[in-house]
Protein backbone atom coordinates (compact mmCIF):
# COMPACT_ATOMS: atom_id res chain seq x y z
CA UNK A 1 0.00 0.00 0.00
CA UNK A 2 1.47 3.62 -0.97
CA UNK A 3 2.42 5.61 2.15
CA UNK A 4 -0.40 8.50 2.08
CA UNK A 5 2.43 11.32 2.64
CA UNK A 6 4.55 10.28 -0.45
CA UNK A 7 4.00 12.19 -4.20
CA UNK A 8 2.12 9.92 -6.75
CA UNK A 9 2.94 11.00 -10.13
CA UNK A 10 0.75 10.77 -12.90
CA UNK A 11 -0.20 12.27 -16.16
CA UNK A 12 -2.86 14.73 -17.19
CA UNK A 13 -6.45 13.85 -17.34
CA UNK A 14 -6.47 14.96 -20.58
CA UNK A 15 -4.69 12.32 -21.66
CA UNK A 16 -6.24 8.91 -23.19
CA UNK A 17 -4.48 6.65 -20.89
CA UNK A 18 -7.27 8.39 -18.14
CA UNK A 19 -10.19 7.89 -20.21
CA UNK A 20 -13.17 6.69 -17.81
CA UNK A 21 -11.76 9.04 -14.90
CA UNK A 22 -12.96 12.43 -16.21
CA UNK A 23 -16.27 11.81 -16.97
CA UNK A 24 -16.95 14.29 -19.61
CA UNK A 25 -19.44 15.65 -21.09
CA UNK A 26 -18.82 16.68 -25.12
CA UNK A 27 -19.32 19.94 -26.00
CA UNK A 28 -22.43 21.10 -28.13
CA UNK A 29 -23.16 24.54 -29.74
CA UNK A 30 -25.14 27.17 -27.92
CA UNK A 31 -27.97 25.84 -30.14
CA UNK A 32 -27.65 22.09 -29.18
CA UNK A 33 -27.41 23.41 -25.77
CA UNK A 34 -30.11 25.09 -24.99
CA UNK A 35 -32.58 25.20 -27.47
CA UNK A 36 -35.94 27.78 -27.24
CA UNK A 37 -38.22 25.65 -26.41
CA UNK A 38 -36.64 23.91 -23.99
CA UNK A 39 -37.00 26.61 -20.72
CA UNK A 40 -33.40 26.03 -19.74
CA UNK A 41 -31.91 29.62 -18.70
CA UNK A 42 -28.72 30.59 -20.33
CA UNK A 43 -26.01 30.93 -17.69
CA UNK A 44 -23.49 33.51 -17.56
CA UNK A 45 -20.49 32.34 -19.80
CA UNK A 46 -18.59 33.72 -22.65
CA UNK A 47 -17.90 30.15 -24.56
CA UNK A 48 -21.23 28.35 -25.84
CA UNK A 49 -19.93 24.86 -24.22
CA UNK A 50 -21.52 23.07 -21.24
CA UNK A 51 -20.30 21.88 -18.32
CA UNK A 52 -17.35 19.27 -19.06
CA UNK A 53 -16.55 18.70 -14.97
CA UNK A 54 -17.45 15.65 -13.03
CA UNK A 55 -18.82 17.57 -10.10
CA UNK A 56 -19.20 21.36 -10.53
CA UNK A 57 -17.41 24.22 -8.01
CA UNK A 58 -19.75 25.12 -5.33
CA UNK A 59 -19.16 28.38 -4.09
CA UNK A 60 -21.56 30.14 -0.41
CA UNK A 61 -22.00 33.83 -0.08
CA UNK A 62 -23.28 34.74 3.01
CA UNK A 63 -23.59 38.71 4.69
CA UNK A 64 -25.89 40.96 5.85
CA UNK A 65 -29.23 41.89 4.10
CA UNK A 66 -28.25 44.47 1.39
CA UNK A 67 -24.93 43.95 2.47
CA UNK A 68 -23.27 43.71 -1.25
CA UNK A 69 -23.79 39.51 -1.74
CA UNK A 70 -25.28 40.10 -4.82
CA UNK A 71 -22.77 42.65 -6.57
CA UNK A 72 -19.71 40.18 -5.36
CA UNK A 73 -21.51 37.65 -7.10
CA UNK A 74 -22.25 39.27 -10.52
CA UNK A 75 -18.60 40.25 -10.27
CA UNK A 76 -17.18 36.71 -9.50
CA UNK A 77 -19.27 35.62 -12.53
CA UNK A 78 -17.57 38.51 -15.45
CA UNK A 79 -13.98 37.50 -14.46
CA UNK A 80 -15.33 33.73 -14.54
CA UNK A 81 -16.28 34.23 -18.16
CA UNK A 82 -14.85 31.32 -19.96
CA UNK A 83 -16.20 29.12 -17.13
CA UNK A 84 -20.13 28.19 -17.21
CA UNK A 85 -21.71 29.37 -14.20
CA UNK A 86 -25.12 29.83 -13.00
CA UNK A 87 -26.45 31.89 -9.92
CA UNK A 88 -29.05 30.52 -7.29
CA UNK A 89 -30.20 33.17 -4.35
CA UNK A 90 -31.60 31.84 -0.76
CA UNK A 91 -34.56 34.01 -1.05
CA UNK A 92 -36.02 32.00 -4.07
CA UNK A 93 -36.41 29.11 -1.05
CA UNK A 94 -38.60 31.36 1.49
CA UNK A 95 -41.60 29.12 2.48
CA UNK A 96 -44.61 30.57 1.15
CA UNK A 97 -46.97 31.99 3.50
CA UNK A 98 -50.82 31.06 4.51
CA UNK A 99 -53.77 33.42 3.50
CA UNK A 100 -53.53 34.20 7.56
CA UNK A 101 -49.64 34.87 7.32
CA UNK A 102 -49.82 37.06 4.36
CA UNK A 103 -52.92 39.18 6.10
CA UNK A 104 -50.24 40.10 8.72
CA UNK A 105 -47.16 39.92 6.77
CA UNK A 106 -45.33 42.35 8.55
CA UNK A 107 -45.45 40.75 12.13
CA UNK A 108 -43.56 37.53 10.49
CA UNK A 109 -39.97 37.00 10.78
CA UNK A 110 -38.12 36.69 6.89
CA UNK A 111 -34.77 37.04 8.76
CA UNK A 112 -35.04 33.44 10.57
CA UNK A 113 -34.12 30.33 9.60
CA UNK A 114 -37.28 28.47 9.45
CA UNK A 115 -38.99 30.94 6.67
CA UNK A 116 -36.38 28.98 4.54
CA UNK A 117 -36.88 25.76 3.30
CA UNK A 118 -33.40 24.08 3.86
CA UNK A 119 -34.28 20.81 2.65
CA UNK A 120 -35.02 21.99 -0.52
CA UNK A 121 -31.73 24.26 -0.73
CA UNK A 122 -29.81 21.00 -0.18
CA UNK A 123 -31.27 18.93 -2.58
CA UNK A 124 -30.90 21.47 -4.71
CA UNK A 125 -27.70 21.59 -4.10
CA UNK A 126 -27.00 18.18 -4.47
CA UNK A 127 -28.80 17.63 -7.91
CA UNK A 128 -26.41 20.10 -9.31
CA UNK A 129 -23.53 18.69 -7.85
CA UNK A 130 -24.60 15.43 -9.56
CA UNK A 131 -24.97 17.62 -12.65
CA UNK A 132 -28.53 17.21 -12.51
CA UNK A 133 -31.03 19.46 -14.24
CA UNK A 134 -33.09 21.22 -11.34
CA UNK A 135 -36.14 23.95 -11.07
CA UNK A 136 -35.84 26.02 -9.09
CA UNK A 137 -39.10 27.59 -7.04
CA UNK A 138 -39.34 31.51 -7.73
CA UNK A 139 -40.57 33.63 -5.08
CA UNK A 140 -43.13 36.35 -5.19
CA UNK A 141 -42.59 39.15 -3.10
CA UNK A 142 -45.41 40.93 -3.34
CA UNK A 143 -47.58 37.97 -2.49
CA UNK A 144 -45.18 36.02 -0.48
CA UNK A 145 -45.87 32.61 -2.13
CA UNK A 146 -43.58 31.01 -4.63
CA UNK A 147 -44.50 31.35 -8.16
CA UNK A 148 -46.41 28.71 -10.18
CA UNK A 149 -43.82 28.02 -12.81
CA UNK A 150 -40.01 27.36 -11.31
CA UNK A 151 -36.79 28.27 -12.81
CA UNK A 152 -34.85 25.02 -14.67
CA UNK A 153 -31.02 25.28 -14.27
CA UNK A 154 -28.80 23.23 -15.81
CA UNK A 155 -25.50 22.21 -14.76
CA UNK A 156 -22.47 23.96 -14.92
CA UNK A 157 -19.04 24.22 -14.07
CA UNK A 158 -19.38 26.74 -11.11
CA UNK A 159 -22.70 26.81 -8.65
CA UNK A 160 -22.89 30.51 -6.56
CA UNK A 161 -25.54 30.78 -3.86
CA UNK A 162 -26.41 33.91 -2.05
CA UNK A 163 -27.76 34.70 0.86
CA UNK A 164 -27.97 35.68 4.44
CA UNK A 165 -27.99 32.49 6.06
CA UNK A 166 -25.74 30.21 3.69
CA UNK A 167 -23.50 29.51 5.92
CA UNK A 168 -25.27 29.41 8.82
CA UNK A 169 -27.17 26.60 7.92
CA UNK A 170 -24.72 22.98 8.34
CA UNK A 171 -26.53 20.96 5.89
CA UNK A 172 -25.70 23.97 2.98
CA UNK A 173 -22.56 24.88 4.52
CA UNK A 174 -21.01 21.07 4.24
CA UNK A 175 -21.38 21.41 0.73
CA UNK A 176 -19.39 24.43 -0.71
CA UNK A 177 -16.21 24.29 -1.86
CA UNK A 178 -15.62 28.24 -0.66
CA UNK A 179 -17.66 30.23 1.33
CA UNK A 180 -17.51 33.78 1.36
CA UNK A 181 -18.90 36.21 3.79
CA UNK A 182 -18.88 39.74 3.23
CA UNK A 183 -19.03 42.10 5.50
CA UNK A 184 -20.57 46.16 5.57
CA UNK A 185 -21.22 48.45 7.54
CA UNK A 186 -24.54 48.55 9.38
CA UNK A 187 -25.55 51.95 8.15
CA UNK A 188 -24.59 51.14 5.05
CA UNK A 189 -26.30 48.05 4.57
CA UNK A 190 -29.51 49.79 6.12
CA UNK A 191 -29.50 52.52 3.41
CA UNK A 192 -29.22 49.57 0.66
CA UNK A 193 -32.13 47.83 2.22
CA UNK A 194 -34.21 51.31 2.41
CA UNK A 195 -33.71 51.33 -1.69
CA UNK A 196 -33.90 48.13 -2.62
CA UNK A 197 -37.37 47.87 -0.46
CA UNK A 198 -39.07 50.50 -1.86
CA UNK A 199 -37.96 50.20 -5.13
CA UNK A 200 -38.37 46.67 -5.73
CA UNK A 201 -40.25 44.97 -3.18
CA UNK A 202 -43.55 47.37 -2.75
CA UNK A 203 -42.25 48.67 0.71
CA UNK A 204 -42.62 52.04 2.22
CA UNK A 205 -39.95 53.28 4.44
CA UNK A 206 -42.07 53.06 7.79
CA UNK A 207 -42.28 49.36 7.03
CA UNK A 208 -39.03 49.05 6.09
CA UNK A 209 -37.42 50.54 9.48
CA UNK A 210 -40.08 48.71 11.29
CA UNK A 211 -39.11 45.40 10.36
CA UNK A 212 -35.16 46.30 10.17
CA UNK A 213 -35.45 47.19 14.53
CA UNK A 214 -37.68 43.84 14.78
CA UNK A 215 -36.49 41.05 12.53
CA UNK A 216 -33.50 41.72 10.34
CA UNK A 217 -31.16 43.16 13.11
CA UNK A 218 -32.06 40.82 15.88
CA UNK A 219 -31.30 38.33 13.25
CA UNK A 220 -28.01 39.06 11.77
CA UNK A 221 -26.61 39.57 15.42
CA UNK A 222 -27.95 35.88 16.34
CA UNK A 223 -27.43 33.87 13.09
CA UNK A 224 -25.91 35.85 10.51
CA UNK A 225 -22.51 37.85 11.82
CA UNK A 226 -21.97 34.23 14.17
CA UNK A 227 -21.92 32.44 10.49
CA UNK A 228 -18.95 34.81 9.59
CA UNK A 229 -16.50 32.00 11.34
CA UNK A 230 -17.27 29.67 8.99
CA UNK A 231 -16.14 31.62 6.08
CA UNK A 232 -13.10 30.93 4.29
CA UNK A 233 -13.06 34.25 2.86
CA UNK A 234 -14.28 37.32 4.18
CA UNK A 235 -14.67 40.65 1.78
CA UNK A 236 -15.19 43.69 3.37
CA UNK A 237 -17.36 46.23 1.16
CA UNK A 238 -17.80 49.05 3.04
CA UNK A 239 -18.25 51.44 0.10
CA UNK A 240 -19.00 54.47 2.72
CA UNK A 241 -19.21 57.04 0.14
CA UNK A 242 -22.49 57.12 -2.08
CA UNK A 243 -23.95 54.97 0.69
CA UNK A 244 -23.10 57.10 3.66
CA UNK A 245 -24.50 60.11 1.65
CA UNK A 246 -27.69 58.32 0.56
CA UNK A 247 -28.30 57.57 4.66
CA UNK A 248 -27.08 61.22 5.47
CA UNK A 249 -30.53 62.28 2.93
CA UNK A 250 -32.60 59.76 4.59
CA UNK A 251 -31.94 61.58 8.13
CA UNK A 252 -32.63 64.75 6.24
CA UNK A 253 -35.65 64.13 4.81
CA UNK A 254 -36.99 62.34 8.22
CA UNK A 255 -36.34 65.75 9.99
CA UNK A 256 -37.81 68.17 6.77
CA UNK A 257 -41.28 65.61 7.20
CA UNK A 258 -41.16 66.11 10.94
CA UNK A 259 -40.83 70.07 10.07
CA UNK A 260 -43.51 70.17 7.97
CA UNK A 261 -46.14 68.20 10.25
CA UNK A 262 -45.00 70.64 12.96
CA UNK A 263 -45.36 73.94 11.15
CA UNK A 264 -49.20 72.01 10.16
CA UNK A 265 -49.74 71.62 13.95
CA UNK A 266 -49.31 67.94 13.84
CA UNK A 267 -45.87 68.00 15.17
CA UNK A 268 -46.66 68.81 18.86
CA UNK A 269 -45.96 65.18 20.32
CA UNK A 270 -42.72 65.24 20.60
CA UNK A 271 -42.56 61.69 21.79
CA UNK A 272 -43.95 60.69 18.06
CA UNK A 273 -42.46 57.83 16.41
CA UNK A 274 -40.15 58.67 13.85
CA UNK A 275 -42.28 55.99 11.76
CA UNK A 276 -45.12 57.88 11.74
CA UNK A 277 -43.14 60.79 10.41
CA UNK A 278 -42.35 58.89 7.66
CA UNK A 279 -46.18 58.10 6.31
CA UNK A 280 -46.33 61.84 6.41
CA UNK A 281 -43.25 62.11 3.21
CA UNK A 282 -44.01 60.00 0.20
CA UNK A 283 -41.37 57.33 -0.17
CA UNK A 284 -40.63 58.61 -4.09
CA UNK A 285 -39.20 62.13 -2.86
CA UNK A 286 -36.23 60.15 -1.03
CA UNK A 287 -33.33 60.84 -2.88
CA UNK A 288 -31.55 57.51 -2.22
CA UNK A 289 -28.73 56.58 -4.95
CA UNK A 290 -26.94 54.07 -2.72
CA UNK A 291 -24.30 51.65 -5.18
CA UNK A 292 -21.96 49.67 -4.39
CA UNK A 293 -18.25 51.72 -4.27
CA UNK A 294 -15.90 49.36 -6.25
CA UNK A 295 -12.69 50.37 -4.35
CA UNK A 296 -9.29 48.86 -5.43
CA UNK A 297 -8.86 46.41 -2.10
CA UNK A 298 -12.54 44.58 -3.09
CA UNK A 299 -11.20 44.51 -7.00
CA UNK A 300 -7.96 42.77 -5.76
CA UNK A 301 -10.01 40.38 -3.52
CA UNK A 302 -12.46 39.25 -6.22
CA UNK A 303 -9.49 39.19 -8.36
CA UNK A 304 -7.67 36.68 -6.39
CA UNK A 305 -11.02 34.81 -5.08
CA UNK A 306 -11.52 34.18 -8.62
CA UNK A 307 -7.89 33.46 -9.54
CA UNK A 308 -7.89 30.54 -6.95
CA UNK A 309 -11.84 29.29 -8.41
CA UNK A 310 -9.79 28.91 -11.29
CA UNK A 311 -7.03 26.88 -9.94
CA UNK A 312 -9.64 24.54 -8.43
CA UNK A 313 -11.16 24.13 -11.64
CA UNK A 314 -8.03 22.97 -13.64
CA UNK A 315 -7.02 20.80 -10.78
CA UNK A 316 -8.19 17.41 -11.62
CA UNK A 317 -11.34 15.60 -9.43
CA UNK A 318 -9.01 13.20 -8.42
CA UNK A 319 -6.94 15.83 -6.61
CA UNK A 320 -10.06 16.40 -4.26
CA UNK A 321 -9.33 12.92 -3.27
CA UNK A 322 -5.42 12.38 -2.86
CA UNK A 323 -3.83 15.48 -1.98
CA UNK A 324 -0.44 13.84 -2.37
CA UNK A 325 -1.30 13.33 -6.45
CA UNK A 326 1.12 15.07 -8.83
CA UNK A 327 -0.35 15.56 -12.48
CA UNK A 328 2.16 15.59 -15.51
CA UNK A 329 1.03 18.71 -17.69
CA UNK A 330 -0.23 17.07 -20.84
CA UNK A 331 1.73 17.66 -24.15
CA UNK A 332 1.48 17.04 -27.51
CA UNK A 333 4.32 15.14 -27.63
CA UNK A 334 2.52 12.60 -24.50
CA UNK A 335 -0.67 12.36 -26.21
CA UNK A 336 1.24 11.56 -29.45
CA UNK A 337 2.76 8.42 -27.65
CA UNK A 338 -0.39 7.55 -25.66
CA UNK A 339 -2.07 7.55 -29.41
CA UNK A 340 0.74 5.25 -30.32
CA UNK A 341 0.97 2.94 -28.09
CA UNK A 342 -3.04 2.50 -27.91
CA UNK A 343 -3.38 1.85 -31.86
CA UNK A 344 -4.15 -1.98 -31.95
CA UNK A 345 -1.88 -1.76 -35.08
CA UNK A 346 1.19 -1.13 -33.29
CA UNK A 347 4.22 -2.68 -33.44
CA UNK A 348 5.77 -4.36 -30.28
CA UNK A 349 9.13 -2.87 -30.50
CA UNK A 350 7.65 1.01 -31.00
CA UNK A 351 5.29 -0.27 -27.94
CA UNK A 352 8.35 -0.69 -26.02
CA UNK A 353 9.86 1.87 -26.75
CA UNK A 354 7.39 4.48 -26.37
CA UNK A 355 5.98 2.95 -23.14
CA UNK A 356 9.61 3.28 -21.83
CA UNK A 357 9.70 6.76 -22.93
CA UNK A 358 6.27 7.65 -21.05
CA UNK A 359 7.77 5.89 -17.94
CA UNK A 360 10.75 7.37 -17.76
CA UNK A 361 8.83 10.69 -17.77
CA UNK A 362 6.56 9.45 -14.96
CA UNK A 363 9.96 8.51 -12.66
CA UNK A 364 11.61 11.97 -13.48
CA UNK A 365 8.78 13.51 -12.29
CA UNK A 366 8.47 11.64 -9.20
CA UNK A 367 12.29 12.21 -8.89
CA UNK A 368 11.92 15.24 -8.22
CA UNK A 369 9.64 15.43 -5.31
CA UNK A 370 12.30 13.56 -3.10
CA UNK A 371 14.00 15.85 -0.66
CA UNK A 372 17.35 16.79 -0.72
CA UNK A 373 20.31 18.68 0.45
CA UNK A 374 23.12 20.39 -1.32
Amino acid sequence: MTDPNHTVSAFSASCPALDGLDQCISPTSATDELSPGSGLPRPHRSRSRVSRRAEPFIIGVAGGTASGKTTVCDLIMQNLHDQCVVMLSQDSFYCGLTPEQSANAGDHDFDHPTAFDEPAIVECLRDLKAMKVVDVPEYDFTRHRRTETPRRVPPADVIIIEGILVLHMEGVRGLLNMKIFVDTDDDVRLARRIQRDISCRGRDVAGVLHQYTRFVKPAFQQFVAPSRKHADIIVPWTGFGPAALALRRVGACFLAAGAAAAASGEGQDRNRAPSTLCRAMPASSIPIACRPVRREGNSVAIHLITEHIRTKLQQHDLRRVYTNLELIPSTYQIRGMHTIIRDRETSTADFAFYSDRLLRLVVEAGLGHLPFAE
